[in-house]
């Protein structure tokens, strides 16, 4: 993924009036590559920056009004800073101002206080607190779960002449294109604001990188090659969150009976981590999917008492049985059937958030 670093890189540094959009399928890792790679990166180099999503507003103007708030808090993030500067401390004021009226009589008034927020910054006298090779980098997210009661067209148009133009920020919008509805104006109207479109792919060894080896969890952590391994073997792309839900149940779960795992050796440890964790990525991933549920719970626990060494006399007339083995215990998945022991106590676990002591 280092491509899109670069790519990103060569946008903030040029001098393009337009912004730049990251797109891809949900679940392929854009938000968590963007809050903690592409952010991280941005902020060590010295540059502001700021993130927002526009998933649960309804009303343009909130959107408007919190993104520019967002900014000013990324500029200062202490008032305490502010009163170092007097000049600065009216325009806060001023800012706080329309604010306190029952109506935001005019969002460009705010823009106008942050340019000179933005220009106080950039003068001379503050060359050692961001210097000209330093940017504003506002990035917006969720693009295709803009409320139907906004207008796309609107709020391009307030990301080109408030953030692009006015104020002359950097932009990067991270959106799924395949889902927004009014995919024909999009076509339409991103042309005069978006320059250029990055195409964002699931990619496994970042996944091994910045999740798995970042894991605190010893065993997740230390097995990374072997956890790659297993999701390099689906047919389908793994959601990001379903992945940080599986390692954050397994380690729940290993916490639960790190004491009894004492009892045994490390090489029967090792193999009871791997059985566990295996039967949480079956029955979380299928639970995420929707394939699990309550209502078919019998069914699920009829399958885990069956010995799975069996699986080939195991009498599957549910299709929930056929599915689990069709998907998890084929030729191609060995580890499935070495090492996985499924358990009724993680059914419940996964459902419905407890674990019996058995």
């Amino acid at each position: 993924m280092e491509y899109v670093q670069d790519i990103i890189e060569n946008y903030r540094t040029s001098e393009v009036p337009y912004a730049l959009q990251i797109d891809g399928d949900w679940g392929v890792g854009k938000t968590y590559y963007i809050k903690n790679q592409v952010m991280k990166s941005l902020k060590e180099q010295g540059n502001f920056t700021v993130y927002f999503s526009v998933y649960g507003y309804d009303s343009l103007k909130q959107i408007q009004q919190d993104i520019l708030l967002k900014i000013i808090t990324e500029l200062y993030p202490s008032r305490k800073l502010l009163s170092r500067f007097s000049d600065i401390n009216k325009g806060w004021y001023k800012i706080l101002k329309i604010l306190r009226e029952s109506k935001l009589q005019s969002i460009s008034l705010i823009s106008d206080s942050i340019l000179e927020m933005i220009s106080h910054i950039y003068s001379p006298k503050n060359s050692d607190k961001l210097g000209k090779d330093k940017s504003l980098v506002i990035i917006i997210d969720d693009l295709e779960r803009l409320s139907d009661k906004i207008e796309l067209s609107d709020f391009l148009g307030f990301i080109g002449t408030e953030l692009l133009e006015k104020i002359k920020c950097k932009v990067i919008i991270v959106s799924n294109s395949a889902e927004i509805e009014k995919s024909k104006d999009f076509e339409k109207v991103k042309e005069k604001i978006i320059y250029r479109t990055v195409k964002f792919k699931y990619d496994v060894s970042v996944i091994e990188e910045m999740i798995l080896n970042e894991s605190s969890n010893k065993f997740i952590k230390e097995n990374r090659d072997w956890i790659t391994s297993i999701l390099e073997s689906r047919k389908e792309t793994l959601n990001i969150r379903t992945l940080l839900t599986i390692i954050d149940n397994y380690s729940l779960v290993e916490n639960q009976f790190s004491r009894k795992f004492k009892s045994f050796e490390s090489e029967k440890i090792f193999k009871i981590k791997k059985s566990l964790f295996l039967n949480i990525y079956v029955i979380t991933s299928e639970y995420k999917l929707g394939v699990i549920n309550e209502s078919n719970l019998d069914q699920l626990n009829s399958f885990s008492k069956a010995n799975i060494y069996y699986l080939d006399f195991f009498n599957a007339d549910e299709n929930l049985s056929k599915t689990l083995i069709k998907k998890y215990h084929d030729s191609k998945k060995p580890e499935f059937d070495d090492y996985t022991f499924y358990s009724t106590e993680i059914n419940n676990f996964i459902l419905f958030g407890y674990l019996e002591s058995n």
